[in-house]
């Protein structure tokens, strides 16, 4: 590990290598200087600019079957050609789409039965 100072003279623990690094092919990770792995290990690890307003990260269910939700929404700033890959690469017609839209759409139903039954049995008392 090494020690690098920061703006406000607060040092810091950087990994000498970091994931990025480490999935490089060999060749060209042995001929990174210090201080291009650390730009490296600082491009990697760095918040993203602009980040949105809305970014909702949270996990659910029991310790074994534990799943993660991410919403993220704000103002659309990818370029046609990266909309274009991210579609390709992530598509949204998969069945864990599906299941998760039906699953949303049956807890909205079971929601509104259950707001129907109370109301009326508040309304018949």
């Amino acid at each position: 590990m090494e020690t690098k100072a920061s703006a406000g003279g607060i040092g810091f623990l950087e990994p000498d290598d970091n994931w990025l690094v480490s999935r490089l092919p060999e060749r060209v990770a042995g001929s990174l200087t210090a201080e291009q792995r650390r730009a490296l290990h600082d491009a990697a690890t760095a918040p993203a600019p602009g980040r949105p307003p809305v970014n909702l990260r949270f996990s659910v269910g029991p310790a074994r079957w534990r799943m993660y939700v991410a919403v993220m929404a704000g103002i659309e700033r990818r370029n046609a050609e990266r909309l274009a890959t991210e579609r390709t690469r992530h598509p949204l017609h998969t069945l864990g789409n599906i299941f998760f839209a039906l699953g949303l759409a049956v807890l909205f139903l079971l929601a509104a039965l259950l707001a129907i039954a109370l109301q009326s049995a508040i309304l018949e008392f």
